[in-house]
């Protein structure tokens, strides 16, 4: 009995070194993961200087010298019928993203005792955009609605001039409104499926479904 227990048990022992070994490079590589999508953001908020801030910011989460950093500007196509892993272009224009490389290694504890290599190599990627908004502002300033932007940019989607009766002054007074996410909230209400900025701004709209677009907005 004393061979196969002791057979058994180094297995067991080795199952478990190797189950170590590997939560170590799990943990390793969602730190390294998150690290370089945290490089990705700044660097992409900060398109001038995107190689130093990314740079930056991965010495300051501990991957220095022991990394290799690959920072590449590029363009991020947000079209819904592009595959994800096609979207970023590296070195397109003009750039609104910027994707980062890093490649370490981990130490292991076991893995050696196994005649596997002590050190494992991990390489992630993170992609970064930046957006840019449009927004309009509903205030006292264009308390005149008729012949106004606001009239433009709704009646545009009416086919018709706004009565200014229609809309109540005091509750819209000051009000911000984000364009994009006004056209978001109204997309479905016009039963339109994976459609562009484009196709809604272009299609046809009733006041209820503006009224009911703005509140989300607003």
């Amino acid at each position: 009995m004393a061979i196969p227990v002791t057979l058994g048990a180094t297995a067991l022992m080795g199952a478990g070194a190797v189950g170590v070994d590997l939560g170590i490079v799990v943990q390793a590589r969602r730190k390294a993961q998150g690290t370089v999508d945290i490089a990705a953001m700044l660097a992409a908020a900060n398109a001038a200087q995107a190689d130093a801030v990314a740079r930056r910011s991965l010495a300051d989460n501990g991957y220095g010298s022991v990394a290799t950093v690959t920072v590449a500007p590029g363009r991020y196509a947000g079209d819904a019928k592009v595959a994800p892993a096609s979207r970023f272009q590296a070195e397109a224009s003009p750039a609104n993203a910027v994707r980062v490389g890093l490649r370490t290694g981990v130490p292991v504890h076991f893995a050696q005792v196994l005649g596997l290599p002590g050190t494992v190599p991990i390489r992630v990627a993170g992609t970064a955009a930046s957006a840019q908004f449009a927004a309009f502002s509903v205030g006292s300033g264009v308390a005149a609605l008729d012949g106004g932007i606001a009239n433009a940019v709704l009646g545009a989607m009416l086919g018709t001039k706004v009565p200014h009766s229609l809309i109540d002054y005091n509750a819209l007074l000051s009000t911000q409104v984000d364009a994009f996410r006004f056209l978001d909230a109204l997309a479905p209400s016009l039963n339109l499926q994976a459609a562009t900025y484009a196709d809604v701004v272009a299609a046809s709209a009733s006041v209820g479904q503006l009224t009911a677009a703005l509140k989300v907005a607003a």
